[in-house]
């Protein structure tokens, strides 16, 4: 797939959206091997907040404080 050079953002001032064209570089090899491996810690660190919040959820470890796991995760 090609990749444009440019890529387009919104942007808002005085309430009008405004289209501004910013010009960018591809990633280089290094660039691409740093992305994937943050990427791959960010999933991990999601997947832990979810295990770690289903099993406050099935063990009602929320109870001393919260009446339900919903008001648990408002807070």
């Amino acid at each position: 797939m090609a990749w444009s050079k440019k890529r387009k953002r919104r942007h808002q001032e005085a309430g009008s959206p405004e289209l501004v064209v910013l010009p960018f570089s591809p990633l280089t090899e290094e660039e691409e091997r740093d992305l994937l491996h943050l990427e791959r810690k960010v999933e991990r660190a999601f997947f832990i907040a979810g295990a770690s919040l289903r099993e406050i959820r099935d063990r009602r470890l929320f109870r001393n404080s919260h009446a339900t796991f919903e008001e648990y995760g408002r807070q």
